[in-house]
């Protein structure tokens, strides 16, 4: 049978032939391809007798026959699916290569489909047989916590003190309140002092005074 072979005509004995047997039929393996063209072909035809001759009676002749193909291919796709769902149960046990042989390939795929779920279905059967003992449910791990680092602590580096710090000829005559401005740590080993960067410190005026004209510290007023 040649592609140009098929006609409203064999869609409509497809459909009769389907909606007498209780059984799926055996079609031609193009049969969608075909009964699409075919449809396609009457839509084309329709169209161009309604564009010329809207009123006419080849216009309403058409019309009719596009209808029917189209309903007669929609009520042979329903027909053929119920009966595959109906025996796909069957084929599922005990397998049926007659079944098998009335498939097109569109079909096939939509069996596969349907084997899937029945085959899905039965593994779990024992969560509705009461006489089975449950089964564990795995309880999904619990995520591990995330461990964040310990900000590294800065290590104080002292900085070496002026040269003339040290050379103070007479005791302070009174204490300076200061602020450090250097970005390092300063280190006074010897008053066992250590100041960062916005400490606020009360200091020996001459010590102070050193550090505030090396502006590593700025004076904010004085004890």
């Amino acid at each position: 049978m040649n592609d140009n072979d098929f006609t409203i005509s064999d869609l409509a004995l497809i459909y009769e032939k389907e909606k007498k047997s209780k059984t799926l039929t055996k079609v031609r393996k193009d049969f969608y391809q075909q009964a699409t063209q075919c449809i396609q072909k009457l839509r084309a035809r329709y169209q161009k007798e309604l564009a010329t001759n809207p009123d006419s009676k080849m216009t309403e002749m058409a019309r009719r026959e596009f209808e029917r193909a189209r309903k007669d291919l929609e009520n042979t796709v329903h027909m053929r699916t119920i009966k595959i769902l109906r025996q796909s149960h069957d084929h599922y046990f005990n397998y049926d290569n007659e079944f098998l042989s009335a498939l097109t390939d569109e079909e096939k795929r939509f069996l596969e489909g349907i084997m899937a779920v029945i085959a899905q279905f039965v593994a779990n059967a024992w969560l509705w047989d009461k006489s089975l003992p449950p089964q564990p449910v795995q309880q999904p791990a619990a995520p591990k916590p995330v461990e964040k680092p310990e900000p590294e602590k800065a290590q104080m580096k002292p900085l070496p003190l002026p040269e003339n710090l040290g050379e103070t000829g007479e005791p302070p005559k009174k204490n300076l309140v200061i602020m450090f401005l250097t970005e390092s740590s300063l280190a006074l080993p010897e008053q066992n002092l250590y100041y960062r960067k916005g400490d606020i410190a009360s200091l020996p005026e001459k010590i102070a005074r050193v550090l505030v004209k090396e502006k590593k510290a700025s004076l904010v007023y004085p004890m």
